[in-house]
C-alpha cells in the first residue's frame, strides 16, 4: 500500500513538473507566432529606413506573422537603440544597427556599446559622399574647399546628427583638408537632405543611396565619394582618393537584438535572416536604391564592429570631437 502511494506520489510530481516544461517547449518552438517589432533609429526617408522597410517585405513568407518597422529617432540612433534593449529580451523587438553604435560611446553619447547587444547579420554597407544642388557654382571637391577656405566655418554643412558616420565624415574631411564649415546637425540624413533642397544649407554629407532618386532628378549632384574606389552605381563621381585626399569612411547596417536573447530565440533570427538576405526581392530592391549590399553572420558582423569601434575610438580622439 505505501509503495503505491509512494508510486502515485511520484507520478503525480512528474506531471507537475512536465506542465511546467512543457508550455515553455511549446512558446520556444512557436517563435515568432506574433509580430517582431523592427525599430529604426533614424526618421523615415533615409537609407538606414529603406533597408529595413525592404528588409520587412522581404520577410513575409520567413516570418509568418509579419515584421512591423516603426521610426524612433533622435539622440543620433541612441533613442531607438534603447528602446529595443529596455524591450523584453524575447525577440520581438529588433532593430537596425548602424556604425553610430561603435562611435556614439566614444563621444559620451550613448552609454551601451556594440558588446551590449546580440548581432544577428550585416546586410549593407555605402560609403559617404559630398552632395550639393545642382544649381549650386561648386562642381568639384577642389571648388568646395576653394569656397569654404574664403569664409571658414561660414558653409553651412548639414549631417545626419552629432556623433554620427556623416558628421564624423564631414570632421574627418576637415582634418585632411584644412577647411572649416558650419557642421548642421539633423536628426537623421532625410530631413538634411531636404534642407539642402529647400536651399537652407549649402551642402550635405550623406551616403549616394539617400540622395540618388534626388541626382537622379537632377536636382542635386555628388561631388565625390569617401571610398577607395568609384561605385558601379556612380561611376561619373569621382572619390576622395582620386583627388589627393586620403580618406574612407562609410556606414554599414544590419539587424541586432538584445545581449540577453535566448539561444532558441538567436538561432532561429540567425536562419530566418541569413534566408531573407538570400530573397532575390531584397536584393532587387537594395540595388535599385543603390545601397550597397554587404552580407556577413552574426559573427563576422560582430568581428566588423569589434574592428570599427577601435577605429572611431582612435578618430575620435584624433579629431578632438565633442558632442
Amino acid at each position: 500500500m505505501i509503495q503505491n502511494q509512494n508510486r502515485r506520489k511520484l507520478l503525480t510530481a512528474m506531471i507537475a513538473a512536465a506542465a511546467t516544461v512543457l508550455p515553455s517547449l511549446t512558446h520556444a518552438a512557436a517563435y515568432p507566432d506574433r509580430p517582431i517589432e523592427l525599430v529604426v533609429p533614424f526618421q523615415a526617408g533615409g537609407g538606414t529606413d529603406a533597408l529595413a522597410r525592404a528588409f520587412g517585405k522581404a520577410s513575409q513568407k520567413h516570418f509568418p506573422k509579419g515584421v512591423v518597422v516603426v521610426n524612433k529617432a533622435g539622440a543620433s540612433g541612441s533613442i531607438g537603440w534603447q528602446h529595443m534593449l529596455n524591450a523584453k529580451p524575447d525577440g520581438y523587438t529588433l532593430a537596425v544597427v548602424t556604425v553610430e553604435m561603435v562611435i556614439l560611446p566614444h563621444l559620451q553619447l550613448f552609454n551601451r556599446t556594440y558588446e551590449d547587444v546580440t548581432p544577428i547579420a550585416q546586410l549593407n554597407a555605402d560609403p559617404a559622399a559630398l552632395v550639393v544642388r545642382t544649381d549650386s557654382p561648386i562642381n568639384t571637391v577642389e571648388e568646395l574647399m576653394a569656397v569654404a577656405r574664403k569664409e571658414p566655418g561660414k558653409m553651412n554643412m548639414g549631417t545626419s546628427g552629432n556623433g554620427t558616420i556623416y558628421d564624423l565624415a564631414a570632421a574627418a574631411f576637415e582634418d585632411k583638408t584644412g577647411v572649416k564649415f558650419n557642421r548642421i546637425p539633423y536628426q537623421g540624413a532625410a530631413p538634411a537632405i531636404l534642407s539642402l533642397l529647400g536651399g537652407q544649407i549649402d551642402a550635405v554629407t550623406a551616403s549616394p543611396a539617400e540622395v540618388s532618386a534626388h541626382v537622379a532628378s537632377g536636382k542635386l549632384k555628388i561631388l565625390a565619394v569617401m571610398a577607395d574606389k568609384r561605385l558601379d552605381e556612380f561611376k561619373a563621381v569621382p572619390t576622395l582618393k582620386e583627388r589627393n585626399i586620403p580618406l574612407s569612411i562609410g556606414t554599414w547596417r544590419g539587424i541586432m537584438g538584445p545581449g540577453n536573447l535566448p539561444p532558441e530565440v538567436v538561432s532561429t533570427l540567425k536562419i530566418a535572416v541569413a534566408a531573407i538576405a538570400r530573397e532575390p526581392e531584397l536584393q532587387a530592391t537594395l540595388k535599385q536604391l543603390n545601397l550597397g549590399y554587404v552580407y556577413a553572420d552574426d559573427a563576422g558582423f560582430k568581428s566588423v564592429m569589434a574592428r570599427d569601434n577601435q577605429v572611431f575610438k582612435e578618430l575620435v580622439r584624433k579629431l578632438k570631437i565633442t558632442p
